[in-house]
């Protein structure tokens, strides 16, 4: 059922006094189960914990892999442009 206007109203500023706003979404059980896994591993206190810092692995290995693929095309040997065969 979608939200009327003033139920939306309610509902943004219900969120913006939330400290951290919440995401609900669902999980695989394989994935779960890794993420369990992975809390028990760290003796993390709690499975939310576990998936905060899974997705910020995540997200520090991907700026990693940016800056990695940036600095190998900067010092990629340059290819010369091809001239276009003359007709």
């Amino acid at each position: 059922m979608p939200l009327t206007y003033c139920a939306y109203l309610t509902y943004v500023a219900a969120m913006e006094k939330e400290k951290d706003p919440r995401i609900i979404t669902p999980i695989p059980r394989e994935l779960l189960q890794a993420i369990d896994d992975y809390r028990f591993e760290q003796r993390l206190a709690s499975r939310a914990e576990a998936i905060r810092k899974l997705i910020q692995i995540g997200l520090d290995s991907r700026e990693l892999v940016d800056t990695a693929e940036a600095e190998e095309k900067a010092d990629a040997p340059k290819e010369k442009p091809r001239k276009c065969p003359a007709k």
